[in-house]
């Protein structure tokens, strides 16, 4: 935000990709501690991670 509380739209932008792509890394990191642990992914915890992280899916 700038001094005067107006939204800065490409900072804006830029801090909600930001937060996509954190959310997209963690998603494959559980993607690969799940098959590196249990040897599969359930469809149903892949879904909860992206729900988790209010991405679509």
């Amino acid at each position: 935000m700038r001094r005067n509380n107006k939204v800065n739209f490409k900072e804006q932008q830029a801090k909600e990709i930001a937060r996509r792509h954190y959310a997209l890394r963690q998603i494959d990191r559980y993607i690969n501690w799940s098959v590196g642990v249990r040897g599969f992914l359930k469809w149903k915890d892949l879904k909860n991670q992206y729900k988790k992280y209010k991405l679509e899916f």
